[in-house]
């Protein structure tokens, strides 16, 4: 096969763990300017066009080299690239009688109350004549840990998500345009519609990382999903559940009258295939997903595979947002672990007057690391296409059962946590030792440490990680610097608020938090709902919980899971009773739906931010046309199945993926070079 590669030809212009210390104090104290967020509200009167209508939207939010990938705290590397691109995928619902529904999901670790706000600003101002408030927009996240961080709500988040610390201005403001950008592309793509609900177990895929912990919760919080014989324990401990929407465009022209569209759907995995230490933005096996489900709809509309087509991204979409993941990791291969760092004297030599250099934290070898990048990816590749085969058939299922007369409803709240109306069931937040240790996914090299190999401040998840007797309002959490805490967590200022929605979307309800849920906290949260719909909810077939929508409050556990302070139950940062509250008030706002009208509008009220110091970690241009470069491509390079490719290109700065391809492969066929992939495809 004849093939080339070409360099595109666009050009650019213009938790760290011990952030809870003291060391965040110094940055956190030189600007602690908070960030007013906008509060866009829906019109309270609707006016339908008597037909379903959907729209789908993308938009490319790739950053540029430079920002710290988020989610393996002070192990995560800055990236130096990308190996597929991130985007922000949008769809919006609106039904014959106008009420609508507005869902984003983001190739990202979380989403933010900031992101979510003022992207819903801007398309209040882009499209005053189509109201959209944040009572109607969900903006969640797939929860990839290789992507990008620096634009959380809080000081701590900013400062330890990643070892690159910071928040950068700059590029919060990227995400929330191309946020803004995919709502208004699938608000101009709205058109009549079908569509049909529908799920399936997808068992062996996932398993429960916290095993030791959710054993603890009562029968009623562990439900069976009638996993099939000979399933580990650890890997039955999971909700299975793939829900996904699916949706048709209404089209005379095609052979059945409906065209395959997209899809929506919501499954619980973390996304840390990829190994700690790799340095690439990347969707994980979550985009994976996305992409495999996008080609097959596209197969069915006869565009192609993507490969070969004309078009280097599918046309179809496949917004996947994250369930109850909290505890519930991929299946990774052991290999795919490197060792974290460990602390060690070199060139020591004994004697008093000897030399006695500094310890220094020593990682794995580059052999190691390689080795430990390439199975996790081999891994992501390889379980993505066995669950794309069941996906795409629950998909290709659920064309005979389209319709276009559901109905929409929406109960939006904004629950405050702390001050004068926080709920006398939470506590001031407050991280266990636990958690500087890394989940199990990405030990940090915190964990086990001790100082000289002799002693150390016993960080870890194991019998002696909760306290023996309960501690004021943490219960069992072991706190580190205590007495300092009341001053940590307001300089670390974690967000005073919680944002939540409840939606019928037909003869589904989705159940939106901004934490990352548990399995039997998701469960708790269920029973709430279906409780608040009263007798709704015993007609209701599924009740689908999304995690890490709309902000982000790291985790929260049942009070069994707590009283273990794992690393789940010690990042649950308000207490024991967090679960109870979260579902609590999720049942008051399904309560809320059963009650009211179509078309209700729901304050939003003023909320603010204070994400940190800015600082400006990608040096984007501001006006700067640079020097021209001259484009060159080096000799290709190919060894075991993998074609390597260097070429002379612009400073990482200039290169802004979202302007269009960097590189494409293109293959000789006759006389003309065709398309065959390009750089979002692993």
């Amino acid at each position: 096969m004849a093939a080339r590669a070409v360099v595109g030809g666009h050009r650019g212009r213009a938790y760290r763990a011990l952030a809870w210390a003291l060391a965040a104090l110094l940055p956190a104290c030189s600007s602690l300017r908070p960030v007013r967020l906008p509060a866009p509200s829906s019109e309270a009167q609707v006016h339908g066009t008597g037909v379903l209508r959907a729209g789908f939207g993308r938009a490319d939010i790739t950053p540029p080299p430079g920002l710290g990938l988020a989610g393996n705290g002070s192990e995560g590397r800055r990236a130096r690239g990308h190996r597929t691109r991130l985007y922000a995928r949008a769809l919006v619902l609106e039904d014959s009688a106008g009420e609508r529904l507005a869902i984003v999901a983001t190739d990202l670790l979380a989403t933010s109350a900031l992101v979510q706000r003022r992207a819903a600003w801007f398309v209040e101002q882009a499209r005053p004549d189509w109201w959209l408030g944040a009572d109607r927009l969900i903006v969640a996240a797939t929860h990839t840990h290789s992507g990008p961080g620096n634009f959380l709500d809080a000081v701590s988040f900013n400062l330890g998500a990643s070892s690159v610390p910071g928040y950068d201005e700059m590029f919060a403001e990227m995400l929330v345009r191309g946020v803004a950008r995919a709502l208004t592309e699938a608000i101009d793509q709205l058109r009549p519609a079908e569509v049909a609900w529908g799920w399936d177990r997808l068992w062996g895929f996932t398993r429960n990382r916290s095993f030791a912990s959710y054993v603890r919760n009562a029968p009623q919080d562990t439900p069976d999903f009638h996993a099939p014989p000979g399933i580990a324990d650890s890997l039955r401990a999971v909700d299975p559940t793939w829900l996904m929407l699916r949706v048709d465009y209404i089209d005379a022209l095609a052979p059945e009258g409906h065209r395959p569209a997209g899809a929506f759907s919501v499954f619980a995995i973390h996304g840390t295939t990829n190994a700690e230490v790799d340095s690439l933005y990347d969707g994980d096996i979550q985009a994976l997903l996305e992409r495999g489900l996008e080609r097959h709809i596209d197969s069915l509309n006869g565009d192609g595979d993507g490969a070969g087509s004309p078009w280097p991204v599918p046309r179809a979409l496949h917004l996947l947002a994250n369930g109850t993941e909290g505890d519930v990791s991929p299946v990774w291969p052991a290999a795919s672990r490197c060792p974290p760092p460990v602390l060690v004297p070199i060139g020591w030599q004994p004697g008093p007057r000897a030399n006695h250099p500094a310890p220094a934290w020593l990682g794995a070898r580059r052999p190691a690391v390689a080795r430990c990048i390439a199975s996790g990816r081999e891994f992501a590749v390889d379980t993505a296409r066995t669950m794309t085969r069941q996906v795409a058939a629950l998909f290709d299922a659920l064309g005979g059962r389209l319709r276009n007369d559901l109905t929409i409803g929406v109960a939006f709240g904004v629950l405050p946590l702390q001050g004068g109306l926080t709920p006398a069931r939470l506590c001031e937040p407050a991280v266990g030792w636990s958690a500087l240790g890394g989940a199990p996914d990405g030990r940090t090299r915190q964990m086990d440490w001790q100082f000289l190999g002799l002693f150390g401040p016993r960080i870890d998840d194991g019998p002696d990680a909760p306290h023996d007797e309960p501690q004021g309002c943490q219960g069992r959490k072991r706190v580190p610097v205590r007495p300092l805490q009341w001053l940590l967590t307001r300089l670390s200022a974690i967000p005073d608020f919680a944002q939540f929605t409840v939606a019928r979307v037909g003869d589904v309800v989705l159940a939106t938090a901004p934490a990352e849920i548990t399995t039997a906290a998701g469960e708790r949260i269920r029973r709430a709902v279906r409780h608040g719909l009263g007798a709704d909810g015993e007609t209701i077939p599924h009740v689908g919980v999304v995690s890490l929508a709309d902000g982000h409050l790291q985790y929260v556990a049942t009070d069994s899971e707590y009283a273990r302070q794992r690393f789940e139950g010690a990042f649950t940062l308000y207490g024991s009773q967090t679960a109870d509250v979260f579902a609590d008030y999720l049942g008051e706002l399904a309560q809320r739906l059963a009650q009211d009208r179509q078309g209700t509008r729901y304050p939003v009220p003023d909320l603010q931010v204070t994400p940190g110091p800015r600082k400006r970690i990608l040096r984007l241009p501001q006006n700067e046309q640079g020097p021209p470069v001259t484009r060159a491509i080096l000799p290709v390079r190919c060894a075991e199945g993998v074609a390597e490719v260097e070429w002379i290109d612009e400073r990482p700065e200039l290169l802004l993926p979202h302007d269009g391809p960097l590189v494409r492969i293109e293959e000789r066929r006759g006389s003309s070079w065709v398309l065959r992939t390009w750089d979002d495809d692993p």
